[in-house]
């Protein structure tokens, strides 16, 4: 899993070459391109064959509004692999790989919400 925090429109070139290496189509490339015009959004790739997931986070509003994206974008991803091995949804399997997901993501998650709390107070 590749996950990009904080990204917009600039980040798109090593986005792009990211994307086309799992094979992406032009057309969600050119669906991504407008989302990283936003704030408050995200989206999630995942090729199956590479068993490869590309996660963007945009730039945010606010501490609440990043923490809410990556909640969305790691259950996409928990979604897509519980989908290609077969998990029910509502097992406690698919409990645990959300939970490592949102392990592997703490880290930087923290980082950015501190941002937050000093540039806010």
């Amino acid at each position: 899993m590749l996950v990009l925090y904080n990204a917009d429109f600039n980040d798109l070139p090593e986005i792009e070459d990211s994307l086309v290496q799992l094979d992406c189509s032009e057309e969600d490339i050119d669906a991504i391109a407008k989302v990283l015009q936003k704030r408050d959004i995200g989206f999630t790739y995942s090729n199956s064959d590479y068993k490869m997931s590309i996660v963007c986070i945009s730039e945010s509003t606010s501490a609440e509004e990043f923490v809410n994206t990556a909640a969305h974008e790691a259950k996409h991803v928990q979604s897509h692999m519980c989908e290609y091995y077969g998990i029910p949804e509502d097992s406690e399997e698919a409990a645990y790989i959300i939970g490592h997901i949102v392990s592997e993501m703490y880290k930087m998650v923290s980082k950015v919400i501190k941002h937050y709390v000093r540039y806010l107070g």
